[in-house]
């Protein structure tokens, strides 16, 4: 029988949530989900986020749990994604998408028993400059789903060496 996946909501509902209750606007578990549509839909960062929620979002705005006619604005996401547990919940969206990935096998009519997976890394744009010792990241994407399925970061300057220790690091 196959594993009933629950929906992302679900994932998220109980994130703690670091703001005042007095001064906050917009639930974070509204602003998470705007953010992950958002991110579907080609967001790249907070601006990108407040922007898509202004000129696509009035449609979602509801259906995902905002409780004011207006999106959040990109200083709210910015201040948002400054102050909650990023391991926690990139930990909770790992954990949901193996789940995902897991409900979604692969084609029977694949010719071989193994799926591609793609390794990339890319140099953070001035981390040297600013003295950041993880410069690096390293990825590995699943070509099937579309989906990044892990990063590491990566001291700078060890190159191919990363790529050939990926498995083991790339959480």
């Amino acid at each position: 029988m196959q594993e009933i996946v629950p929906p992302l909501a679900a994932v998220l509902t109980d994130f703690p949530d670091f703001r005042d209750p007095r001064g906050v606007r917009h639930p974070l578990l509204a602003v998470l989900l705007l953010s992950c549509v958002a991110m579907l839909c080609g967001a790249r960062g907070e601006l990108a986020i407040a922007e898509w929620a202004e000129n696509y979002g009035a449609t979602w705005r509801a259906p995902l749990g905002f409780t004011r006619p207006d999106g959040p604005s990109q200083s709210t996401v910015q201040r948002i994604f400054g102050g909650i547990d990023c391991d926690a919940l990139e930990s909770r969206l790992a954990q949901w998408a193996a789940r995902v990935i897991a409900a979604c096998p692969a084609p029977a009519d694949l010719p071989l028993p193994f799926e591609a997976m793609a390794i990339d890394g890319k140099t953070l744009r001035g981390s040297a400059r600013c003295g950041a010792a993880d410069a690096h990241l390293l990825s590995a994407f699943s070509q099937r789903l579309g989906v990044v399925l892990g990063h590491a970061a990566q001291r700078y300057g060890i190159g191919c060496q990363a790529a050939a220790n990926a498995g083991s690091t790339i959480r």
